[in-house]
């Protein structure tokens, strides 16, 4: 639809210079408006206009396939808003008030983010995390079971997979080091979630066949060897939590320091209109009339 579109706007030249223009952008500006990229009835799309919204570090390729695209969509809303004013009786339509309130809206949200960007405290104490997950254990109910785990995929063909086998089963230090070391030496894949939580249907689904239970699964020991075509998938789980327990606090940790970053500001913002109200009361600034 572009191509059909500018072939029928640009002459070939126009064309050549909207497909170039993206990468050399700084140097269109001093001459954009003598030079307009697209039309629409009576109005022009000039190069200065794209250059101001490219994002920065954008290649040249994605430049110009940002400036096809914009110019795609500026010629179809121009031509929608000119069949809307033309079909519609604009005398009888009135967007002043709209106009108005969006204006409005725009400045307090831009007031309030700048404030809050300014004057709220962002640093959250860790006491101040434990305390939260304290005091809201009810909403910290995990929907799916979490775990602390090792995933090992190794050919099949690999020398060293009984070596990774019996060290999957010792219980020493040593032989976890081993473990370890030769998985990330021999190994395709090695996941290694022994000091995080993570969700364990998302090391699950990398394994073929794997059970349909799985909290049977996790209660029954969680070491788990299966063989497909290619590779040798071993799963080794050392804690868990299943679903419906609590979910432990380090897996939740980010979520609640969002959390209670969002009430510190949303706190802030509501003594901040209050003080607003209050001080306006004692300056009289705003009265209520009586209705007559």
């Amino acid at each position: 639809m572009l191509l059909k579109l500018l072939n029928r706007i640009f002459t070939i030249g126009g064309l050549l210079f909207v497909l170039l223009f993206a990468g050399s952008c700084q140097g269109t500006l001093d001459k954009s408006r003598q030079d307009p990229v697209a039309r629409v009835f009576d109005n022009y799309l000039y190069a200065e206009d794209i250059c101001l919204l490219l994002p920065d570090g954008c290649s040249n390729m994605d430049s110009t396939e940002f400036t096809q695209t914009y110019i795609d969509q500026w010629i179809n809303k121009q031509l929608l808003l000119h069949h809307a004013e033309f079909n519609l009786d604009l005398d009888s339509l009135d967007f002043s008030h709209l106009i108005d309130d969006y204006r409005s809206s725009l400045l307090i949200h831009e007031y309030r983010k700048q404030l809050v960007l300014n004057k709220v405290d962002t640093t959250i104490a860790s006491s101040q995390i434990e305390e939260y997950y304290t005091r809201n254990l009810k909403d910290f109910e995990l929907s799916n079971p979490v775990v602390k785990a090792l995933y090992i995929r190794i050919p099949k063909d690999n020398t060293k997979v009984e070596s990774i086998r019996e060290l999957l089963q010792s219980t020493n230090e040593s032989s976890f080091e081993q473990l370890v070391s030769l998985s990330y030496q021999y190994a395709d894949r090695f996941d290694f979630f022994e000091d995080e939580w993570v969700s364990f249907n998302l090391i699950i689904q990398k394994i073929p066949g794997s059970p349909d239970d799985y909290e049977a699964f996790l209660r029954s020991g969680a070491l788990m060897e299966i063989e497909d075509e290619n590779y040798i998938h071993f799963l080794q789980v050392h804690d868990y939590k299943l679903s419906n327990e609590t979910a432990p606090l380090e897996y939740v940790r980010l979520r609640i320091r969002d959390l209670v970053l969002s009430e510190r500001k949303m706190k802030y913002l509501k003594e901040l209109e209050e003080s607003v109200y209050q001080t306006a009361i004692q300056n009289n600034d705003f009265e209520i009339f009586d209705e007559k």
